[in-house]
């Protein structure tokens, strides 16, 4: 994975240009190195006009594009053992359950899409509960688990405009943890409207936040984030995608998350205009806390690496490994280097 361009992007929300840089230190992360971004690390501000907080300058569409669609993203992060397979029957349940109660759809089941369905968790609780299930996802490593493992129908694409043929349509379309990696949020927003506007379907989104977080948001302000979002700025993109927000909720528990659930109006999109604000000076004062507050974040994370190592632990220790040889690469390029000068 290399770093083809570097790109500048408008605010998605309402279109600005002008923002300033996010007051915080990121941490460096694995694929920024691999991208060979500056210093290991990502690029955030926050948008003047709205207070978006989005990744900019940011890797272009092709480095993007390759680190999903090639299966470097998950590879990277350790691969698919069987314990995350576990995990990701686990992760969605809560959030589905609060979303299809919102949205007064737990007795009355239709068609479901997952965009970015990764192995397919989400799926496999939505056909429990009586759904008929299609899951788009990039990476072809996941996409196959999820035909192999657990026979679903996953579609080894994202959701773009010819994804689905005109006047193919859904009642429901869930998302977990992809609207902060998408390039173009606002077109894929629009797509998931065409798809619901028929039935006046939902969307629910779930997506990290460093808004009352108590957990380890600071990692969230990776190379492969694109966007941090809010109750506001993502009610603010939707609406403008044609959607009216049903309800939010901020959750933490391993992650700090937002769930937001939408329902599809029967009006075209229209360009951004926010319908709030996030006051940027807030914001930037809430982002500047943000490292400060990533200990509280270390409870939850340990409880999940004990269960993965009581689960797996040939795969706990490859992590671990793995981890530290990151960590000891780090430290070494953080040193000055040396020169031999004798002769």
């Amino acid at each position: 994975m290399t770093l083809t361009d570097l790109e500048i992007v408008p605010c998605a929300v309402c279109g600005s240009s002008a923002s300033h840089r996010a007051r915080m230190v990121v941490p460096r992360d694995e694929i920024a190195q691999a991208l060979g971004l500056p210093g290991g690390r990502s690029s955030w501000v926050v948008c003047d006009q709205c207070g978006l907080v989005y990744q900019c300058p940011r890797p272009g569409p092709r480095a993007v594009e390759t680190m999903y669609s090639e299966g470097e993203y998950h590879t990277n992060r350790g691969g698919v053992p069987e314990h995350y397979l576990q995990y990701s029957l686990r992760r969605s349940r809560d959030a589905l359950a609060w979303g299809l109660e919102q949205g007064g759809l737990v007795d009355s089941p239709g068609r479901a899409l997952d965009v970015g369905c990764g192995v397919g968790g989400a799926l496999v609780t939505l056909g429990e509960r009586g759904w008929a299930t299609v899951g788009v996802e990039p990476d072809p490593n996941l996409a196959e688990v999820a035909r192999e493992h657990f026979g679903l129908d996953a579609r080894t694409t994202p959701l773009r405009a010819d994804t689905f043929p005109d006047g193919e349509q859904f009642d429901f379309v869930y998302s977990c943890h992809v609207w902060e990696h998408l390039t173009d949020p606002t077109d894929v927003s629009r797509i998931a409207h065409r798809l619901l506007r028929a039935s006046r379907g939902h969307l629910l989104i779930v997506v990290p936040t460093y808004r009352r977080a108590r957990t380890l948001a600071w990692v969230c302000f990776a190379a492969p984030h694109t966007y941090m979002f809010t109750d506001v700025t993502l009610g603010d993109l939707l609406h403008s995608a044609g959607f009216d927000v049903v309800a939010s909720r901020y959750h933490a528990g391993a992650d700090s998350e937002l769930w937001l659930l939408a329902r599809a109006a029967d009006r075209d999109p229209v360009e951004p205009a926010p319908q709030q604000i996030d006051d940027p000076r807030a914001v930037q004062r809430e982002l500047a806390t943000v490292p400060l507050r990533a200990p509280l974040g270390l409870p939850a994370r340990a409880s999940t690496h004990l269960r993965t190592l009581a689960a797996d632990p040939r795969d706990f220790l490859h992590r671990l490994t793995r981890w530290s040889r990151a960590r000891v690469a780090q430290v070494r390029a953080a040193l000055p280097s040396s020169h031999s000068t004798g002769s």
